[in-house]
This record gives C-alpha cells, sequence and structure tokens, in this order.
C-alpha cells in the first residue's frame, strides 16, 4: 500500500517550482505537459501529486471548496547535512515561517513554514 499525498494549489508552475527548487522533487507526469493543471513528483521514495483548483472544481463539478484550507501537516524528512542548505533557501527567498528552528528531545532539528498555498511543511533534519 501506498498513501500518495495530492495537493490542491493556486498556481502550478509555482508549487512545481517551490517543490523542485526547496526539496529536489523531480516531475515523474504531468498533463497536459505544455501548461499542467495535474503532475506527479518524486524524489527517492518520496511521491506527491498536485492538481489545480479550476481543474479539480471542474471534475467534481463544484463539490470542492473554492477556497484551499489546510489543518495537516505534510513531514518533509531529510539528511541532516542537506538541513542548512534548505534553511538557507528558505531565508533567502523569504519563505514564510510559523514553527522557528528547534531541536526536538529526539534529536531532531525541525523548522515549520508554508508552501505557495499555505499547507504546512515541517522540515524535519535527522
Amino acid at each position: 500500500m501506498e498513501i500518495i499525498p495530492e495537493l490542491v494549489v493556486k498556481d502550478m508552475q509555482s508549487s512545481i517550482k517551490f517543490y523542485k527548487e526547496l526539496f529536489a522533487f523531480n516531475i515523474d507526469y504531468q498533463d497536459p505537459i505544455d501548461n499542467p493543471i495535474w503532475c506527479q513528483l518524486s524524489n527517492g521514495t518520496a511521491t506527491m501529486m498536485l492538481q489545480d483548483i479550476s481543474s479539480i472544481l471542474k471534475e467534481l463539478e463544484g463539490n470542492f471548496p473554492k477556497e484551499i484550507v489546510s489543518t495537516s501537516f505534510l513531514m518533509i524528512r531529510i539528511d541532516k547535512n542537506d538541513y542548512e542548505k534548505i534553511e538557507k533557501y528558505i531565508l533567502e527567498n523569504n519563505i514564510k515561517i510559523f514553527k522557528e528552528k528547534t531541536l526536538m528531545g529526539y534529536g531532531s532539528i525541525e523548522m515549520g513554514i508554508y508552501d505557495p498555498d499555505g499547507y504546512r511543511i515541517v522540515i524535519s533534519g535527522n
């Protein structure tokens, strides 16, 4: 079994750029190729999908909230050696932080950020 999150996004290009540049995700598939409304991204064993909100509203015939609101977190675990590089990118690009860098009791370094659509991402350096 796999669980693959699919995030509904307002600006597909902005979201793809965010996940590619910050977390080194690769595009596995996108549809359509030129101006995607859906894509699948991966990095190693991590996989996620993105879908444009206008296409999901059309697909579900309006049975979807018009505003993106999430109470969930995405936890992205990275190697501690990559943490400084990612933290530097976050600070240089003024990415909104909701949880400052914290050394957790279990030995992980964590920071919480928002993606372009307001999804909360906890970055955990193990």
